[in-house]
């Protein structure tokens, strides 16, 4: 069963999520240009609220080892020791990493900085977790060596680079106890899934899948030239202390997201016992913070701080993007974009339902004054807000669920 989300959001002169040049990141889609903003910048803030919201924080960092040094510091630890131990977390986990997965080198901490060399992504629990296991064997930890530093100023690309500026690895900490934490998931975990290649038992099936907003008119990027002033120049000085460019966009963008519901049910409990409760309960925090959440920027000088416009949602059996309604870009009305699109999704939909033959198990929508006054006639009942159509929409997946359990115990 999946829950799908659906909606058009109009972004003013903006900037939310740039290219390496600075740019708006943009796409090609049915032959024109279209304003982009990536799944991944749009992700960031959403999963920002939503641990915010559930008090379940994480850390996707390749700094564990100085992040386990900062707590030990703060409960007492002198630095060079709170070193070791942030070090020796990377070093178990790396020696029972290699047993493993075959994989070696990608956790060991870096000489100089105690960075790995690849990505963790740790529910702040864990760090707790980690922090009283060294706490648990602080003797051992401080007796084992600190890398000498490195002569040049190269920095290590891979761990084979540094072998012969660190000491031979002493594992002073049981890798069965290191992996444990690391492999712990919370909620926003089980929700947005995790890959890390040498830690095999942390994997997590990710139950979102998300899309790049992309805008259903075609766009062109807008250069602005501006000037900032030196307040402190002598009497009659003129001229700008810095002159340049940056550019904007702006654009009406569909965006889209699912989430697999049976999916973030097991993640929660278990593929024998899911916590389809759990799962529901998350789902609705996904959803609202998916309408209600930005990226971040240039927000400073645009303050494109909008919410979408139109949001339709559906419970099905199998995910189905709508943007193809898309595919021939929308010319403006003299009402803009929004009231177009809306009607344009209304068909498509209409269409896509009678060719493929898949109906929903519910589906539903809400709609702002500024999206137009014609009632779409193939998107569900009208909700009266977004907090109305997110409770009705996982009211029916729990009733969907129901009727299918009730049907296979039949």
């Amino acid at each position: 069963m999946f829950v799908t989300i659906h909606a058009l959001q109009s972004l003013p002169y903006s900037n939310l999520n740039r290219d390496r040049e600075g740019a708006p990141k943009t796409c090609e889609y049915g032959g024109v240009v279209r304003a982009r903003v990536s799944s991944q910048a749009w992700k960031r803030p959403i999963r920002d609220a939503i641990e915010t919201e559930l008090g379940a924080s994480t850390w996707r960092t390749r700094r564990l080892a100085p992040k386990i040094a900062d707590r030990l510091i703060a409960a007492g630890w002198n630095g060079d020791d709170a070193r070791r131990a942030g070090r020796a977390v990377l070093d178990a986990a790396a020696g029972a990493a290699a047993k493993s997965a075959s994989k070696q080198g990608g956790l060991r901490p870096d000489p100089d900085t105690d960075e790995s060399n690849i990505m963790l992504w740790v529910a702040d629990a864990a760090l707790d977790e980690l922090v009283a296991l060294c706490d648990s064997q602080h003797d051992a930890i401080v007796a084992t060596p600190l890398p000498t530093p490195k002569k040049s100023g190269r920095k290590a690309t891979k761990p084979s680079d540094s072998e012969h500026e660190q000491p031979e690895r002493v594992t002073v900490l049981d890798g069965a106890a290191v992996l444990p934490a690391l492999e712990t998931r919370n909620p926003v975990i089980s929700l947005l899934g995790r890959f890390v290649a040498e830690l095999p038992g942390s994997q997590v099936d990710g139950a979102v899948q998300m899309a790049h907003a992309i805008s259903v008119n075609a766009t062109t990027d807008e250069v602005d030239f501006f000037a900032t002033v030196d307040d402190y120049l002598d009497d009659g000085s003129r001229g700008a202390a810095h002159i340049g460019d940056a550019e904007y966009t702006s654009g009406t963008m569909y965006r889209y997201a699912t989430v697999n519901v049976d999916r973030l049910a097991a993640n929660l409990g278990t593929e024998d016992a899911p916590d389809l409760d759990g799962a529901l309960q998350l789902v609705d925090v996904f959803a609202r913070a998916f309408c209600r959440e930005l990226p971040t920027g240039k927000q400073n000088v645009t303050a494109a701080h909008t919410w979408p416009d139109f949001v339709y949602t559906t419970v099905t059996d199998r995910p189905l993007s709508l943007v193809t309604a898309f595919e021939k870009a929308l010319r403006p009305s003299s009402n803009g974009y929004l009231e177009r699109a809306v009607a344009q999704l209304d068909r498509y939909n209409k269409g896509m339902v009678a060719f493929t033959g898949e109906h929903p198990h519910w589906h539903g929508h809400a709609i702002s004054p500024a999206a137009g006054a014609d009632e779409p006639a193939n998107l569900g009942e009208l909700h009266t807000g977004i907090s109305d159509l997110v409770r009705a929409t996982t009211d029916a997946a729990s009733d969907t669920a129901a009727a299918r359990d009730t049907a296979g115990a039949a």
